[in-house]
């Protein structure tokens, strides 16, 4: 039997009524497609802050203990340290851009819309040897002092949405190159540590603070770094070296009125020129560590150190994980074997009520791989129906989710599914839909030879 005639015998048989499969198909695409891709986004948005070198830093303070050699040395000891970092300049501090130098037009665009709207986002020092993924231009490791990566989503204006909805983003990849002249909008709040006077055991040095003066600084963008939703920085974050960080401190203190350079008393100086005394960044080499890191630290060695991380990941997020991580997978494995254990059982009954029918055509000499060709096309046709309702169903899923959440916070962005990974687990479900049937049909082909033609005669 030709192809074209299977095709017409398998039509018939369909607008008779053999379409029960097709549901139980349909469910199997779109568990297979969707599950798998939300499961996959939220794993890779908690793996994403796992790996996040700011997820895996505790800041440690001279309160206990001064960071002197010996007590540096016995902290990069400790099992699971993967190294200290020393933060002397800026941490964190507030900006806002004045202009953006540029020869392109988006440049001359960006500052119309920066002279009436306020920006304000945050300009940050890296720790150590601390990197971000550079997805366009270059990193910092090469670049000269002051110059800047910029968030992939960078949205610096200000929004009276409380909630961080329906952010402004700006064309990340189009300043590369550009300089971006920014003034701080906040003084810089440092809390700074000098020898202690008390004679309480233990205590070996105090926490003062003092306000520096804000500073207007030009930063070079280099390039684009991968903004995570979970990962530290965000839409709001441009990333400077650590010797940029400095130099920005430096220029602050000038303006507060130190000399840098002569200067040797007070409490500010003290700090300053004091390596010990500077706060420190305990990185360590896994986050599932970190428990066992901080008791190391502050029972063995008896020094100061956070219990946990600055960057911490919603409690929501680590319950989404749960349930598609675990969960999810259930549901597709109870999916898949329901799917071959019906599509098994229908093969069969299909015979058993059909035996009539095949003899039939065993009667005017259809063969059993002709046979079982139509049955095989016949079972093409709901498969390919299935695939079509339960992709367009996901597709359509997925286009309104992304929708909804590209319009939400930032943070949102990580329920956002990407195209590339939707079709990869579209496919893979395209396979499955198919593969199964096939199978569940080859299972029967022992009893579809049994059929003889006189079969016909007993209808």
């Amino acid at each position: 039997m030709k192809l074209s005639g299977a095709r017409i015998l398998a039509k018939a048989n369909l607008s008779g009524g053999e379409k029960k499969n097709t549901v139980l198909l349909v469910l199997l695409v779109i568990a297979l497609t969707l599950i798998s891709s939300y499961s996959n986004a939220v794993t890779q948005a908690v793996g994403e802050f796992k790996n996040d070198y700011r997820a895996r830093a505790l800041q440690a303070a001279p309160i206990l203990g001064l960071f002197d050699r010996e007590n540096l040395k016995r902290m990069v000891a400790v099992d699971h340290v993967e190294s200290v970092a020393e933060l002397k300049g800026i941490r964190s501090e507030s900006f806002g851009i004045t202009k953006v130098d540029g020869e392109n037009e988006y440049c001359k665009e960006l500052n119309n819309k920066i002279k009436n709207q306020n920006t304000d986002f945050t300009v940050t020092s890296l720790l150590g040897d601390e990197e971000r993924r550079i997805i366009s231009g270059s990193s910092l490791n090469d670049a000269p002092v002051y110059s800047c990566i910029i968030p992939s989503f960078f949205c610096p204006f200000e929004t009276e949405d409380e909630d961080g909805e329906n952010l402004d983003y700006v064309d990340s990849e189009a300043l590369v190159g550009t300089t971006l002249y920014l003034h701080g909008t906040e003084n810089i709040e440092k809390n700074f540590f000098v020898p202690s006077a008390s004679k309480e055991i233990g205590i070996t040095a105090e926490q003062h603070h003092y306000d520096f003066p804000s500073v207007d600084i030009a930063l070079k963008v280099v390039g684009v770094y991968y903004a995570s939703p979970t990962g530290w920085g965000g839409d709001g974050c441009i990333f400077v070296s650590n010797e940029t960080g400095i130099e920005i401190m430096k220029k602050s203190m000038r303006k507060a009125g130190f000399d840098l350079e002569h200067d040797k008393d007070g409490d500010v100086m003290t700090w300053w020129n004091d390596p010990a005394l500077h706060d420190r960044y305990v990185i360590v080499d896994d986050y599932d560590n970190i428990g066992k890191v901080y008791s190391s630290i502050t029972e063995g060695l008896h020094l100061d150190v956070a219990p946990e991380p600055e960057i911490t990941i919603s409690e929501s997020v680590m319950i989404m994980y749960g349930l598609l991580n675990y969960t999810g997978k259930l549901l597709i494995a109870v999916a898949v074997v329901l799917c071959i254990i019906n599509l098994i059982q229908a093969s069969a009954f299909a015979l058993k009520n059909r035996r009539g029918e095949f003899g039939l055509m065993k009667a005017v000499g259809y063969k059993d791989r002709q046979i079982f060709l139509f049955m095989l096309v016949e079972q093409m046709y709901i498969t390919a129906k299935a695939v079509f309702i339960g992709g367009a169903i996901s597709a359509l899923t997925v286009l309104a989710t992304n929708y909804i959440f590209s319009h939400k916070t930032f943070e949102d962005r990580l329920y956002m599914i990407s195209w590339e990974d939707f079709a990869v687990y579209f496919i893979t479900a395209v396979i499955f839909a198919v593969l199964i049937p096939v199978v569940c049909q080859l299972i029967t082909l022992k009893k579809l030879s049994k059929i003889q033609p006189n079969e016909a005669m007993k209808g």
